[in-house]
């Protein structure tokens, strides 16, 4: 009998495990300890108890295969048969229910090691246990309560045990009760939060904290646990940042030496810049952001540094934040950032090391500040940021005298390609918002220095080409290969690829990032004059303008940071100048391009044709962009292609309201009189607030006169006693050009016949109307315009 477990493959591994028998469709758990004790005797024992009988028999049945030890359910693992024995232990007349909450009374020091004891051997198994057994949980939850009480204990060697089975506790099961955390509602958890009071705990115990006194790790692990806090729950960051005490006193120890205290406060302030509101509560904080900036220096550990580069980053995600905090530390900012970029070209290395990698994408990420209007352009040009980024791209291997040799196609290409890193989309993206951001007579080469923003601009152009050109051609061998390799990848790949989608037998998110690089490529394209024609002749409008509608009908958007993945934001409510669909934006940035090339005409006072169908429809939906919800940069351009029409402005519901008042003239207050005699009556609240410049700016031009009997009753009636201002108007006044002016200052919208658009000009200019004079100049748009207002009152 003894070599039975061994020959039927059950050895019992520890006195605690258990063993599942079935027979006959019942199941017999029979503990390892009594299968040890029956399996010693040997011989007939002078007393056998019935249990042992059974057992015997069933290890007997085992061995001639009357039954059968479940594969699957063999052994119960050896936690669940210690949490047995801990459930029954702790569940003994040692625990109460008061009002239904457990509570440990036990106070006998005994019964209380024994209980740690056979927690500690429960807690050494855990790591191998089912989580989700029942028992287990219920397990985990008694000791919670039995802790409780234990650790009020006098007892030091009690306490002692207590706190060691504590702590294992915690180290073995941390990664699982934050994993739990995941799956719970996290509006519950919130509450939890809010009802213990938590924060505020968290909160007192920081003001309270004394350096030198108090152990570092204290600090650091409270504002790790706030920090944490403040990133899963947005709510919490208000009862945080609105603490003017706890941010004096967290303030103080910002930029500390130790690397772990200044981390783990830029990292508490990180989350609070995750709220808009906390942005400008810690950017009015002067002293605050000027230690910030410190935190970036070189003299500082790396990881500080990544920390003070995230910060920044948070504090600039918008125009507002990144104007704040460049205008206290501009220069040292950017000086830091560049440094932060390309500072490991100091140690005369060709790459960047690998410890490096870090701190230059966090740089690289913080860089794009760029996409903001501001005085931080020139401060990045002025610290060479176009070298900086062209070493990142190719590594620190060009010099002065190879300039020259490097400019040559196959050496740029090659050179991008050997050295591909996570910071290539970032290089493009501060490239291209620098470009965008640049006035149109700006160079930054001088006498005597290398052309690397020349060089820069011809890597992005290779690597665009050779994007566009893979899987059909190679890259061309000679300069003078490109231009033809170009058309004939611009006729067989891109337009024929565009039209499949305008067509709408593919759908244009099937394949998102292929539909915009091709978008991408064409919109390049139609900025060359040369390719105008070849565009159009090859139905490029028909294309743009269908792709348009298909966007417009379509419930799903594509955006910018669903296909480029290094882009990380968490502040959504953020808005890109793209808008959310950049589909839509990069067909409508192809059409401004092209529209003026087109045949589509609009007569406002002709009947429909097909072209002129087309051009309607196309209108509509343009219009449709200019009143909804979408980018900046998409209701632009859609303004800017109206223009051709001889629409201009940009049209809402509040304007088709305003409009009413414009025509009917009630509680009007003010005349306009031209030298011909004609007037308009309009509102001078209206003019004050949207055009001050048609208001007279001296007392000898208003006159003042008071209704009289030459009045209809219906006007006596509106006005009664009101003073009506007479403004006379200049003899270059045209009158048909003032009331567009009028119609565009109170609706925001105008329709302009083409005889008109030269004095319309010299008006708007005069009447500092930018947007409505940038769309009749048909200047080319500049990256990030800012347009008027959607109101929709």
């Amino acid at each position: 009998m003894a070599n039975y477990p061994t020959q039927l493959g059950v050895a019992p591994a520890h006195p605690m495990e258990e063993f599942v028998f079935h027979v006959g469709g019942r199941t017999l758990l029979l503990s390892a300890t009594a299968m040890i004790y029956a399996l010693s005797v040997s011989g007939d024992p002078p007393q056998v108890s019935p249990c042992h009988v059974v057992l015997l028999f069933l290890l007997c049945a085992l061995g001639i295969g009357l039954i059968h030890v479940s594969p699957a359910l063999r052994r119960v693992p050896r936690a669940v048969a210690v949490a047995r024995a801990l459930h029954r232990l702790l569940w003994e007349p040692r625990q109460s229910q008061g009002n239904r909450v457990k509570k440990w009374e036990c106070t006998d020091a005994g019964i209380q090691s024994h209980v740690l004891k056979t927690m500690a051997a429960f807690i050494s198994c855990l790591s191998s246990a089912p989580s989700q057994h029942p028992l287990i949980k219920d397990s985990i939850s008694d000791m919670l309560v039995a802790l409780e009480g234990i650790l009020q204990s006098e007892n030091e060697r009690i306490l002692s045990q207590a706190v060691d089975a504590t702590q294992k506790l915690v180290s073995t099961i941390g990664n699982s009760v934050r994993q739990d955390g995941q799956r719970c509602e996290s509006q519950g958890i919130w509450e939890a939060l809010e009802k213990t009071k938590t924060i505020r705990s968290i909160a007192d115990a920081l003001r309270k904290f004394v350096g030198g006194v108090q152990p570092i790790e204290c600090f650091t692990a409270m504002t790790a646990l706030l920090t944490t806090i403040l990133w899963k729950w947005p709510s919490a960051r208000y009862h945080v940042w609105s603490n003017n005490m706890l941010m004096v006193k967290v303030e103080r120890f910002c930029g500390n030496p130790d690397s772990s205290i200044a981390i783990s406060v830029l990292k508490l302030y990180s989350a609070l810049a995750l709220c808009g509101h906390g942005v400008m509560k810690l950017l009015e904080r002067k002293e605050l952001t000027a230690k910030v900036v410190q935190s970036l220096g070189k003299s500082h550990p790396i990881s500080v540094r990544i920390e003070a580069l995230k910060l920044c980053r948070h504090l600039m995600r918008s125009a507002k934040g990144c104007s704040m905090l460049t205008s206290l530390n501009c220069e040292a900012i950017v000086q830091e950032i560049n440094r932060a970029l390309g500072g490991w070209r100091s140690s005369s290395c060709k790459r960047i090391p690998q410890d490096q990698i870090p701190l230059v994408i966090e740089a690289c990420r913080t860089a794009l500040m760029t996409r903001w209007v501001g005085p931080h352009h020139s401060f990045f040009w002025a610290n060479k940021i176009d070298k900086i980024l062209l070493d990142i791209l190719i590594g620190n291997c060009i010099t002065k005298n190879q300039t020259q040799v490097l400019l040559s196609s196959e050496n740029l290409l090659s050179l991008v390609s050997d050295n591909i890193t996570s910071a290539q989309p970032f290089i493009w993206d501060i490239l291209g918002y620098l470009a965008a951001h640049c006035e149109e007579d700006f160079h930054p080469k001088s006498e005597g220095k290398p052309l690397f923003l020349d060089i820069l601009i011809s890597c992005a152009c290779l690597v665009a080409t050779d994007m566009m050109q893979k899987g059909i051609t190679s890259l061309p061998s000679s300069v003078s290969e490109i231009e033809p390799v170009s058309r004939a990848v611009l006729l067989m790949f891109v337009l024929s690829s565009l039209k499949v989608l305008a067509t709408g037998d593919v759908s244009i998110v099937s394949n998102s990032l292929h539909s915009i690089t091709n978008l991408i490529n064409l919109a390049s394209f139609s900025t060359l004059p040369e390719y105008h024609n070849l565009i159009s002749e090859n139905n490029g409008v028909e294309i743009l303008s269908n792709i348009i509608k298909s966007c417009l009908k379509s419930d799903i958007r594509v955006s910018r940071s669903s296909i480029a993945s290094h882009l990380q934001c968490c502040w959504h409510d953020v808005e890109e100048w793209e808008g959310d669909d950049i589909i839509l934006f990069y067909s409508l940035r192809a059409l401004s391009q092209l529209i003026g090339f087109s045949n589509l005409v609009y007569d406002h006072t002709k009947e429909s044709s097909n072209k002129h169908s087309e051009a309607q429809e196309l209108i509509s939906n343009l219009q449709y962009i200019l009143s909804s919800t979408f980018g900046r940069g998409p209701r632009w351009f859609a303004a800017y292609i109206l223009s051709f029409f001889g629409l201009y402005g940009f049209a809402n519901k509040l304007g088709r309201r305003m409009e009413k008042a414009l025509y009917e003239q009630e509680l009007a207050d003010v005349e306009l009189v031209l030298m011909n005699g004609q007037s308009y009556t309009v509102h001078g609240a209206i003019l004050a607030a949207r055009c001050p410049y048609l208001l007279p700016q001296r007392e000898s031009h208003i006159e003042e006169r008071k209704l009289d009997g030459h009045h209809n009753d219906l006007e006596i009636g509106h006005h009664r006693e009101k003073l009506i201002h007479r403004v006379r108007m200049s003899d270059r006044v045209d009158s048909d050009a003032l009331f567009r002016i009028l119609e565009y200052v109170y609706t925001g919208f105008t329709l302009v016949d083409k005889h008109l658009i030269k004095q319309l000009k010299v008006l708007s200019k005069f009447c500092e109307l930018k947007h409505l004079s940038a769309l009749l100049q048909k200047k080319q748009l500049s990256w990030g315009m800012q347009v008027p207002a959607l109101i929709s009152l």
